[in-house]
């Protein structure tokens, strides 16, 4: 295989890369919903449903300790 050969494999192997990461990316941005900022008192709540390790929206709720201990 000749130095074209080689440059044409080269070319065709970053154009498939590309490719990839430009889809990768696109998913990324397209799932990411809007997350408010909370204040300190509050912790931010997941809403909806839960798709592609992701909340549909998510909320700031009131930070309470309501577990019942049992640690």
């Amino acid at each position: 295989m000749g130095r074209k050969g080689r440059l044409a494999i080269m070319l065709f192997f970053t154009v498939l890369v590309m490719v990839y990461l430009i889809l990768a990316l696109s998913y990324v941005a397209m799932a990411t919903p809007d997350i408010p900022t909370c204040n300190e008192d509050q912790v931010l709540v997941g809403q909806g449903r839960f798709v592609g390790g992701r909340w549909e929206r998510y909320i700031c709720g009131p930070a309470l300790d309501n577990c019942g201990g049992g640690y």
